[in-house]
């Protein structure tokens, strides 16, 4: 899906596309590149460690930013991931809208 991600409810963001929404993530991740392009800047993260399926664990910053989908901002907790580059709507902004997964089209449907 795409979202646009912002430093401060209400204003102006940045877009990004194929946002992998993740009900097993806890938080959202992206790619450093992608933080870099939201004027994120390592003094204003929080450091800690990022785990993935296999168990392993990495070195993260964290921010509180916000997601803005179907035309309203949601908090949203952020890690930055140093290594990979998959963009990942977890459950800190999933638990708050109504999204329905239609998986035989390949559709996410945001507040249906």
């Amino acid at each position: 899906i795409s979202v646009e991600f912002r430093q401060a409810s209400g204003s102006p963001g940045l877009v990004l596309d194929r946002v992998i929404p993740d009900t097993r993530a806890d938080a959202s991740v992206l790619p450093w590149a992608d933080c870099q392009l939201l004027q994120l800047t390592p003094a204003l993260g929080v450091q800690g460690l990022i785990s993935g399926v296999a168990g392993s664990s990495a070195a993260t910053l964290a921010f509180l930013i916000w997601a803005q989908l179907d035309g309203l901002d949601y908090p949203c907790r952020l890690q930055a991931d140093f290594v990979g580059n998959e963009r990942i709507l977890g459950r800190d902004v999933l638990n708050r809208l109504e999204i329905l997964f239609r998986g035989p089209v390949g559709e996410v449907v945001v507040n249906p």
